[in-house]
Protein backbone atom coordinates (compact mmCIF):
# COMPACT_ATOMS: atom_id res chain seq x y z
CA UNK A 1 0.00 0.00 0.00
CA UNK A 2 2.70 2.38 -0.99
CA UNK A 3 1.57 6.33 -0.26
CA UNK A 4 -1.61 5.48 1.09
CA UNK A 5 -1.78 6.69 4.84
CA UNK A 6 -4.18 5.44 7.80
CA UNK A 7 -3.02 9.76 9.73
CA UNK A 8 -6.08 10.48 11.28
CA UNK A 9 -5.74 14.09 10.00
CA UNK A 10 -4.56 12.77 6.33
CA UNK A 11 -8.12 10.84 6.45
CA UNK A 12 -10.13 13.71 7.70
CA UNK A 13 -9.49 15.49 4.77
CA UNK A 14 -10.22 13.27 2.13
CA UNK A 15 -13.53 12.75 4.34
CA UNK A 16 -14.10 16.27 3.80
CA UNK A 17 -13.23 16.19 0.47
CA UNK A 18 -15.43 13.11 -0.06
CA UNK A 19 -18.37 14.68 1.49
CA UNK A 20 -18.02 17.94 -0.71
CA UNK A 21 -18.28 15.89 -3.62
CA UNK A 22 -21.63 14.28 -2.13
CA UNK A 23 -22.89 17.79 -2.08
CA UNK A 24 -22.83 17.95 1.86
CA UNK A 25 -23.47 21.49 2.97
CA UNK A 26 -19.73 23.51 4.16
CA UNK A 27 -21.58 23.85 7.50
CA UNK A 28 -22.21 19.47 7.51
CA UNK A 29 -18.43 19.52 6.49
CA UNK A 30 -17.00 22.09 8.48
CA UNK A 31 -18.90 20.07 11.62
CA UNK A 32 -17.83 16.72 10.76
CA UNK A 33 -14.28 18.05 10.41
CA UNK A 34 -13.99 20.00 13.34
CA UNK A 35 -15.00 17.18 15.57
CA UNK A 36 -12.10 14.57 14.04
CA UNK A 37 -9.63 17.09 14.74
CA UNK A 38 -10.69 17.22 18.06
CA UNK A 39 -10.17 13.93 18.32
CA UNK A 40 -7.04 14.09 16.38
CA UNK A 41 -5.93 16.61 18.88
CA UNK A 42 -6.63 14.96 22.03
CA UNK A 43 -4.56 11.82 20.49
CA UNK A 44 -1.67 13.93 20.01
CA UNK A 45 -1.63 15.75 23.12
CA UNK A 46 -2.46 12.47 25.32
CA UNK A 47 0.66 10.91 23.66
CA UNK A 48 -1.46 8.14 21.70
CA UNK A 49 -1.86 6.57 18.77
CA UNK A 50 -3.01 8.49 15.84
CA UNK A 51 -3.43 6.15 12.88
CA UNK A 52 -6.78 4.92 12.74
CA UNK A 53 -5.25 1.33 12.40
CA UNK A 54 -3.77 1.72 16.01
CA UNK A 55 -6.52 3.40 17.45
CA UNK A 56 -8.38 1.23 19.64
CA UNK A 57 -11.84 1.15 22.04
CA UNK A 58 -10.01 2.14 24.48
CA UNK A 59 -8.63 5.58 23.26
CA UNK A 60 -12.36 5.96 21.79
CA UNK A 61 -13.59 5.55 25.43
CA UNK A 62 -10.86 7.91 27.03
CA UNK A 63 -11.74 10.67 24.38
CA UNK A 64 -16.08 10.33 24.56
CA UNK A 65 -14.67 10.47 28.61
CA UNK A 66 -12.89 13.77 27.85
CA UNK A 67 -15.89 14.89 26.09
CA UNK A 68 -17.99 14.05 28.85
CA UNK A 69 -15.94 15.66 31.71
CA UNK A 70 -13.65 17.94 30.18
CA UNK A 71 -15.35 20.32 27.78
CA UNK A 72 -17.63 22.73 28.48
CA UNK A 73 -20.83 23.08 25.53
CA UNK A 74 -19.84 26.85 24.38
CA UNK A 75 -16.13 26.63 24.36
CA UNK A 76 -14.42 28.80 22.26
CA UNK A 77 -17.58 31.16 21.81
CA UNK A 78 -17.07 34.60 23.89
CA UNK A 79 -20.31 35.34 23.46
CA UNK A 80 -21.88 32.86 24.82
CA UNK A 81 -21.47 32.44 28.89
CA UNK A 82 -22.28 28.87 29.69
CA UNK A 83 -20.15 26.69 31.81
CA UNK A 84 -22.56 23.19 30.95
CA UNK A 85 -20.86 20.17 29.45
CA UNK A 86 -21.87 19.10 26.95
CA UNK A 87 -24.93 17.37 26.20
CA UNK A 88 -25.35 13.33 25.57
CA UNK A 89 -26.07 14.38 22.25
CA UNK A 90 -22.62 16.27 21.44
Amino acid sequence: MSGFSLDLVRLTESYALCLGTEGKSTKTITWYTANLKRFSLFLSDNNLPDSVDKISKDEARRFISYLQNGVKRWEGNSFIRDDKGLSAYS
